[in-house]
């Protein structure tokens, strides 16, 4: 087999590896669901969401320094065939009707699902084009996962919970199908870099608090979800400040420049709140599924090819924080109609470029910035609640305000806050000092060119 096919075989598998992985790790709770059910098995099923979430995105990192510690390709491939298999067969065994009951097979997915980011990482990181594959697979669809559940709402009322974040069969059958493609053609010499001790305890040790962090504050911005607005507000602007400052601590804590990485992560990750957890989905019809679907992945990819082309460390960031920008400018942007595929273009194309200027050379530090946007609960939380939350924030005949109600949508309050975040991280990024490596006990092999 040419080198060229099997360097094409583990593209696709980055992109649909990444692609799967980003289905079932993004949150559904600050976009579009809905089922049901009891109040009693609501809360408990909201509270197993953010808990995977977390737990899912926790694994991501360890299972990645495992597989590039050994520096198999060949291995990370299997393992990420895999994990796939383990989110379809999670998935089927969920009947109808049955997913609020079924808490440890929500554990199991979210928990394959982060050990599919982390073996996808372990086997694309070190070669350029499988990288931009699996970026291109993890970052679009993450971007545009919520329009298929706003779809999904207009289309049926369904009262099982699981159909909220189900993959697509045939994505999961690709990614398997295409995982183990790419662990039988990979050539043996073809190796992956090891990663550098000091990368991995920064990784680890960022994922974890980055977590636990998000968990906590994600929490109490929901218990405080029906104060008064001064204390809502802020509880809202500390939670943001918080969650900077760890990302900020985390970021100069990271040997060479691969902080700058996980500032971009969370910078788009604050640009990206105005889609990916908007109510608009609720109320928009014009836009076919597919046609978001088209722009954003175009979007993505023409951005990291702009990366390739004119790399810049906070141009992309500038973009992508235009979305936000243009929230508390105007506040009906991307609300409705064709407007909300502008929207979507420019947030991929920022990204893109962005994260396409900023990778990190090691595969944990990778794994950390990527599940970011997944494990960010606290930033969503914070961007939603001060939409809906308020007791004083009454409808007619003195009933609240339903999420999605047109006239709550003056979100120019909390589309600065994420503005101001977002420029925060561009900041970072330029003002940035690269923090020297240490040596460290793993032996770094030389990236084989052969595949």
């Amino acid at each position: 087999m040419t080198p060229s096919l099997r360097e094409l075989i583990a593209a696709i598998a980055a992109v649909v590896c990444g692609a799967l992985a980003a289905f079932v790790a993004t949150p559904i709770l600050g976009i579009n669901w809905s089922f049901s059910a009891e109040l009693a098995d609501t809360e408990k099923w909201i509270a197993v969401q953010s808990n995977t979430v977390a737990i899912g995105g926790a694994l991501a990192v360890p299972v990645c320094v495992l597989l590039a510690s050994r520096g198999s390709r060949q291995l990370a491939w299997g393992a990420a065939a895999g994990f796939a298999l383990i989110v379809g067969i999670a998935t089927l065994i969920l009947p109808d009707g049955s997913g609020i009951d079924a808490q440890g097979t929500y554990y199991l997915r979210a928990l394959a699902a982060g050990g599919l980011i982390g073996a996808a990482v372990a086997a694309s990181w070190g070669r350029r084009a499988l990288q931009l594959a699996l970026v291109l697979g993890v970052v679009a669809t993450w971007l545009i996962v919520w329009m298929r559940e706003a779809q999904a709402f207009h289309d049926v009322f369904d009262p099982a919970a699981r159909r909220a974040g189900d993959p697509w069969w045939w994505l999961v059958a690709l990614a398997i199908v295409a995982a183990a493609a790419a662990a039988a053609t990979a050539h043996s010499s073809y190796r992956a870099p090891h990663p550098g001790l000091a990368g991995v305890q920064v990784a680890i040790a960022g994922v974890i608090s980055f977590v636990v962090v998000n968990r906590l504050l994600g929490a109490w911005l929901t218990n405080v979800a029906d104060s008064p607005r001064p204390r809502l507000w802020t509880v809202t602007l500390s939670v943001v400040a918080l969650i900077f400052v760890l990302v900020f601590f985390i970021s100069r804590m990271t040997p060479g420049t691969d902080g700058r990485f996980v500032l971009t992560m969370t910078g788009i990750t604050a640009a990206a709140m105005p889609v990916v957890c908007s109510a608009h989905g609720l109320l928009t019809r014009e836009v076919d599924l597919w046609v978001g679907l088209f722009v954003g992945i175009l979007a993505v990819a023409i951005g990291l090819r702009a990366a390739i082309v004119v790399p810049h460390p906070v141009a992309g960031l500038a973009v992508a924080g235009l979305v936000p920008l243009l929230g508390a400018l105007w506040p009906e942007f991307g609300t409705g109609d064709a407007w909300i595929v502008l929207r979507l273009a420019l947030l991929g194309l920022g990204a893109g470029h962005a994260i396409g200027s900023n990778f990190a050379s090691e595969s944990p530090i990778t794994a950390l910035g990527l599940v970011i946007p997944f494990t960010a609960l606290a930033l969503s939380r914070a961007y939603t609640i001060p939409l809906v939350g308020a007791t004083e924030e009454t409808g007619d005949y003195g009933l609240p305000k339903l999420y999605g109600d047109p006239e709550l949508f003056n979100d120019n309050a909390v589309a600065i806050v994420m503005t101001v975040f977002v420029g925060c991280c561009a900041a970072a990024i330029l003002t940035y000092r690269p923090r020297p490596a240490t040596p460290g006990h793993f032996r770094r092999i030389s990236d084989s060119s052969a595949l």
